[in-house]
């Protein structure tokens, strides 16, 4: 899958995304295109010497959440990489705030990314969001008489940068990937 590393390595350095030598946060929530995102994250850790730490936030909304919690923990372990694990009450957040589940998880998982980034000197915080999630947005937005435009590949989270390096690749490009690694 070398053209799945060189269209993430294009849209790194058309957006500049990474500089080397950055910390990077790497959010992994457990699933298949946040794993990826590690996985080609640390392959080019070894090119450009990126310093990677990796974070993971239960949202305690779900049962096996924290299955998931103990998966990224052993991974980063075993891949000797720096972890950080939390869980927030995402529910009595979004009824405090009225905000729906899905907009208290965003605002509660970016503000614990920024935290984190923040406390591990990380300039960068790196999530996986795929062309998929690209496409969705567009529609959604036209939808719902939103403004026009997608997902930025980087963007303003606090004192670093969230960066989507993976938004020029597909999902199913990712799988394929994270299938030929093992």
């Amino acid at each position: 899958m070398i053209f799945l590393l060189d269209t993430v390595e294009h849209s790194i350095r058309r957006h500049h995304l990474l500089q080397p030598g950055d910390g990077v946060l790497v959010a992994v929530s457990g699933g298949a295109d946040s794993l990826a995102l590690l996985a080609v994250l640390r392959h080019f850790a070894g090119v450009w010497p990126l310093r990677l730490h990796v974070a993971h936030l239960n949202h305690l909304l779900r049962p096996g959440a924290e299955e998931d919690a103990r998966f990224v923990e052993t991974l980063a372990g075993a891949w000797g990489l720096p972890v950080t694990v939390a869980a927030a009450d995402v529910r009595s957040y979004a009824r405090a705030h009225h905000l729906s589940l899905e907009a208290a998880a965003r605002e509660v998982r970016y503000a614990f990314l920024g935290r984190v980034a923040s406390e591990r000197g990380c300039a960068v915080v790196a999530v996986g969001h795929t062309a998929d999630d690209q496409a969705e947005t567009l529609l959604l937005r036209l939808t719902r008489g939103g403004r026009p435009g997608g997902m930025w590949p980087r963007r303003p989270l606090g004192s670093a940068a969230l960066i989507r390096p993976l938004l020029d690749v597909w999902r199913g490009d990712l799988r394929a990937y994270l299938e030929q690694q093992g």
